[in-house]
């Protein structure tokens, strides 16, 4: 985009329908120059273009062609006046009545001395008074640089570097905040603190120890009551799992979402709790970065009704491979859905996204949504979306009876359900729901099933060669014929019909042992993890 044409975006644009970033810029403090260097480094580290100073406008920038607010407020006219004034007036105001625009060419070191040029342009525009931006000419918009940036941020692709988290003695609030800051540093997917041993955190492939210092009973109970209530810990002593979610802040990244689980269990002299916490991304992974296989997007964003399944165990990324096909179905100009999404947390963010003709609206089912009556908050969050007309409905977790029952009814009236299970494979899925279900109406469940199957994905995230993991996969889609064979056939041969059809490649998708294979044949993975995920595909 050239900044030349910024002026007449800004100022024919609402204030109010200038997407947000994902991340916001500390702003919190007066601006001035000082304010620049921050900038510039913010822009660097998120892979903005450009940064725009407009008086009574939000900051904003330019991230792949598009213009994007990464502020929270407005910047008042006397910073504007102020940063402006930083150049003589004469040489400025010369060049401006010349050209338009006065460049000058300008250098940030950062704390680690690292040298970012950048160009401060100052230009004036009748109707929005100043404009000071910031350029940053070494950024590109590419897709490939933008799936670099995103993949170093990706936390599957760590390695532990050896160090720890240090701390004195005590593991309060504050120091709990600024642990999740390092593990975040630290691109740690996992973290989980209990009695009697330093706090754990899996890095990439790795689960290794973050801190020096075992974590003790009291200090378990403070963090708990930090992240959820004052009567956290009693309610775990009652016999409650708590499902909170935790943020806080980090400099140059903005605000960072955590899912947090809190179980409680025996310890050593008494009672006392996990905590389970794994970070949350804030916007859908864009679908270019996940490699995902053609058929497998087509047949999970193109059919207008049925139901698609996303499986594989706790932190295999199928809510995150879930969610990026949604991004990329909402995005599209044509997209033309609404969307109502119902899980517990809410685990990715739509607001961030330019949606031409498509929208979102989330919900926390247990907190914001539950059953009057006592029943599963899942299954009638369900009955909820078929009040509201929506095209696709976001299960996050198929996990009960009724869930599944609802599921298949607003599936069969004329809805696309979206919804996650935790299964090991194509046919260990189809049994899994089936058997959700009482035995005397298991056979007619099964049918219903079936007739409604449009897509079953199951992934895992094995150990990568040189660091980090990698995601493989086994789909297969459910058309028409493929169907059609299933009711064929007697429900208790399923299993082995599924078999079948991948050993004699007359469906459309692929077996976890052939996503595997190909993994090794890249040189993705060694011939010890290719065993290992191949069997895990394998239906017994």
């Amino acid at each position: 985009m050239n900044l030349d044409e910024l002026p007449s975006i800004i100022h024919g644009t609402d204030p109010g329908e200038i997407i947000p970033f994902s991340f916001e810029i500390d702003m919190k403090r007066t601006l001035d120059d000082s304010f620049i260097e921050s900038l510039v480094e913010f822009c660097k580290l998120n892979k903005l273009s450009a940064a725009v100073l407009v008086k009574d406008r939000k900051v904003l920038a330019i991230h792949e062609e598009q213009v994007v607010a990464i502020s929270s407020r407005p910047v008042m006219e006397f910073e504007a006046d102020d940063i402006f004034t930083t150049i003589s007036a004469d040489d400025r105001d010369a060049a401006i009545a010349a050209t338009g625009r006065f460049e000058v060419d300008d250098l940030v070191v950062t704390q680690d001395n690292v040298e970012i040029p950048f160009k401060r342009v100052y230009s004036e525009e009748n109707a929005l008074g100043r404009i000071f931006y910031v350029r940053l000419d070494g950024i590109t918009t590419h897709a490939e640089t933008y799936a670099e940036q995103r993949l170093s941020d990706d936390p599957f692709a760590g390695r532990h570097n050896g160090t720890f988290f240090e701390y004195d003695n005590y593991l309060n609030e504050k120091k709990f905040d600024d642990m999740l800051r390092w593990a975040t540093e630290q691109k740690a997917s996992d973290i989980s603190l209990q009695p009697n041993i330093p706090v754990m955190a899996q890095i990439g492939s790795d689960i290794v120890p973050i801190t020096r210092i075992p974590i003790n009973t009291d200090e378990i109970d403070r963090i708990v009551r930090h992240v959820s209530s004052q009567s956290g810990p009693a309610e775990v002593l009652g016999g409650a799992a708590l499902d909170p979610a935790h943020e806080v802040f980090i400099k140059k990244k903005g605000r960072i979402r955590f899912r947090v689980n809190v179980t409680g269990g025996r310890s050593y002299g008494g009672s006392s709790a996990q905590i389970s916490i794994r970070s949350l991304p804030t916007t859908p992974v864009d679908i270019k970065l996940l490699n995902l296989e053609p058929e497998l997007i087509h047949a999970a964003t193109n059919p207008k009704m049925g139901l698609v399944l996303f499986c594989g165990p706790t932190g295999s990324g199928k809510s995150t491979t879930m969610s990026s096909l949604v991004r990329y179905k909402v995005e599209l100009p044509d997209g033309n859905i609404k969307v109502l999404e119902f899980s517990q947390p809410i685990e990715h963010v739509y607001d961030a996204l330019v949606m031409p003709s498509s929208f979102v609206f989330q919900t926390t089912v247990g907190q914001e949504l539950r059953d009057p009556d006592g029943g599963s908050d899942f299954a009638y969050a369900v009955k909820n979306a078929m009040r509201r007309k929506p095209h696709w409905i976001i299960i996050g977790e198929s996990r009960d009876t009724d869930t599944m029952q609802n599921t298949l009814a607003a599936s069969q009236s004329g809805h696309l359900v979206l919804s996650t299970m935790h299964s090991t494979s194509v046919a260990n899925t189809i049994r899994r729901a089936v058997n959700m279900f009482p035995e005397n109406v298991r056979q007619q469940m099964a049918i219903d099933i079936m007739e409604q199957l449009r897509l079953i994905c199951v992934q895992q995230l094995i150990p990568k060669i040189g660091g980090g993991r990698i995601a493989i996969r086994e789909f297969m889609v459910f058309g028409e014929e493929v169907r059609e064979k299933f009711l064929r056939e007697e429900t208790r041969k399923w299993p082995s019909l599924t078999r079948r059809l991948f050993a004699e490649k007359s469906v459309i998708g692929q077996s976890m042992n052939e996503a595997a294979l190909r993994a090794l044949m890249a040189g993705q993975i060694t011939e010890e993890e290719y065993e290992k995920a191949a069997a895990t595909g394998i239906d017994v």
